[in-house]
């Protein structure tokens, strides 16, 4: 297999990875958001979004973790 084929494969699979873990930062942002909707504890809620930023930064998604992590926690139990 040529060198261009294997790093082409590398791109697309490292692509992959990225959009799985933004995918997945969404995801947490969202039952964060049903946590605090359902008046579950703030620290469940924060615990959400301290979730879904990790996965944003692991992704490369700066700005994304900062706005999961300014988002409302709730009644900050």
């Amino acid at each position: 297999m040529g060198q261009a084929l294997q790093a082409g494969q590398r791109a697309v699979a490292l692509f992959e990875d990225l959009d799985d873990q933004y995918s997945l930062g969404e995801a947490l942002d969202g039952l964060a958001d049903s946590l605090l909707a359902a008046g579950r504890p703030g620290s469940e809620v924060r615990a959400g979004r301290e979730a879904s930023a990790a996965v944003y930064r692991r992704a490369g998604a700066e700005a994304e973790a900062a706005r999961a992590l300014a988002k409302p926690t709730g009644n900050g139990a």
